[in-house]
């Protein structure tokens, strides 16, 4: 099985809307054994209970096959600390594969939350959204209290420029980028963000892409993670000089991104790139578009 990448907090929808994207993907191969093996290919740790990939799918031989011997090999496509949904994916990988080697037939809810608790692993914080992305594939949206996960087809042309650092974020970069968030924001910046949150999803399922770029700002997140990414106000600024319909962090950063109408990507990328150059920070322009979830690959 392969997973995608994500971008989750897509926006205005922090910790509840994310994204997966063709733009690399984590592979897990599973296969019966005499007793559960873990292996992993990459700059990962290969312990499988400080491995979201090995944890995730510890979690599920624990709840629901107990006692069953599986091999798990993970061989990671998505460079970690860069805010493209890593661990995540390489835990929704891990689950679709042993679901699947089993025949557990797990709902779409057990599986996220499955995953999620083995990114715990992984990332020391629990992402219900990064895993319900690269495992259905598309925008979802989740509820963890509610427990509801829900996939909506993104538009067919939408597509998005992703800015990745040529440094990673390194460990515990996710955890350091919840740190510096405040406990709570005012009343008027909470509901502009649920008005942005809801026309993002809507104009998602509409198929209206330009909508989606106008509402990408976010008022509890970006404000205060912003200043940990270098030159970050000068590049969104720039590419929406350029063309870009909207600009916003990839998950917990350092990576950015832009949503682009046809014609205007070179502009887009030059721009971006280089405010982020005169800021001193080296980032690699990639155009992706959303992806399909967690597969059977050869």
């Amino acid at each position: 099985m392969r997973a995608p990448a994500s971008v989750a907090n897509v926006g205005p929808g922090f910790d509840s809307v994310a994204l997966a994207v063709d733009l690399a993907w984590d592979r897990v191969v599973a296969s019966r054994s005499w007793d559960f093996e873990f292996f992993a290919r990459g700059d990962v740790p290969s312990d499988p209970e400080r491995n979201s990939a090995g944890a995730a799918a510890l979690r599920v031989l624990r709840e629901y096959a107990p006692g069953s011997g599986v091999r798990v090999v993970l061989e990671k496509g998505i460079p970690p600390g860069l805010g493209l949904g890593s661990s995540g994916a390489s835990a929704a990988a891990a689950v679709a594969a042993v679901d699947r080697l089993l025949g557990i037939g797990l709902e779409e809810w057990e599986a996220v939350r499955l995953a999620a608790e083995g990114e715990l692993a992984g990332s020391g914080a629990l992402h219900y959204d990064n895993v319900s992305a690269s495992l259905l594939g598309g925008m979802t949206v989740v509820s963890p209290s509610d427990r509801v996960v829900l996939r909506v087809d993104p538009p067919e042309d939408l597509r998005l420029l992703v800015f990745v650092p040529e440094a990673p974020g390194g460990e515990g970069k996710t955890r350091a980028a919840r740190e510096i968030l405040p406990r709570s924001v005012g009343f008027r910046e909470a509901v502009e963000n649920l008005s942005r949150a809801a026309v993002l999803v809507a104009a998602a399922g509409l198929g209206r892409a330009d909508v989606m770029g106008r509402v990408l700002s976010d008022n509890l997140a970006e404000p205060f993670r912003a200043g940990t990414i270098p030159g970050y106000g000068e590049a969104k600024e720039a590419a929406l000089a350029a063309g870009a319909s909207g600009f916003n962090i990839c998950g917990a950063g350092p990576s950015t991104f832009a949503l682009v109408e046809p014609g205007s990507e070179g502009r887009v990328s030059r721009a971006v790139v280089e405010a982020f150059w005169r800021a001193g920070l080296r980032v690699r322009p990639t155009l992706t578009r959303p992806a399909g979830g967690a597969e059977v690959v050869g």
